[in-house]
């Protein structure tokens, strides 16, 4: 009698263990909180300061309203390094995940106050750990043209990891 109880609380115990792992693995990701996000990235820049970024968010959490972040690329053929900030919106699985990428123009120019028109291609990943915090990497590379249209360099990023909190 005994043993047939110690073998139906291992069960139960064991049946309540599968239970949990079943539920935690099927556990909705927690939504962000609506509001403002801001933070720092890996990048250090020459002044010592890290980059940025920011994030808006819709009053659900659920869509991006904005997302900031300041990016630096290493130039080949004796460029000085591209120094940009790109702009991005979208919106925020059920799992709390974004991603997004793509092309564009930018005239910002380089760290050297040079004016060049860049087509600039990045990916952008990130994701909500919590509903205060966020966490993700970012890639870039950039064709730099002169002013009658003809490529002089190519500039890279690393990817760099970053981090926001709601502020």
């Amino acid at each position: 009698m005994a043993r047939q109880r110690r073998q139906q609380a291992r069960r139960a115990l064991i049946g309540g263990l599968a239970g949990l792992l079943v539920w935690a693995a099927t556990a909705p990701a927690t939504i962000p909180k609506p509001g403002k996000f801001s933070g720092t990235t890996s990048q250090t820049y020459p002044d010592g300061s890290l980059g940025a970024i920011s994030i808006k968010l819709t009053h659900h959490g659920r869509r991006i309203r904005s997302l900031d972040i300041t990016w630096l690329a290493d130039c080949d053929s004796g460029f000085t390094a591209l120094s940009q900030g790109t702009h991005a919106e979208g919106s925020v699985s059920g799992r709390g995940k974004f991603h997004g990428g793509g092309t564009y123009f930018s005239h910002q120019g380089n760290l050297a106050g040079t004016q060049y028109t860049a087509m600039v291609t990045d990916r952008l990943r990130g994701r909500f750990v919590s509903r205060t915090k966020a966490k993700g990497t970012f890639q870039a590379s950039a064709v730099l043209s002169d002013a009658g249209g003809q490529p002089v360099s190519t500039c890279t990023s690393p990817t760099i990891s970053w981090r926001a909190k709601r502020r």
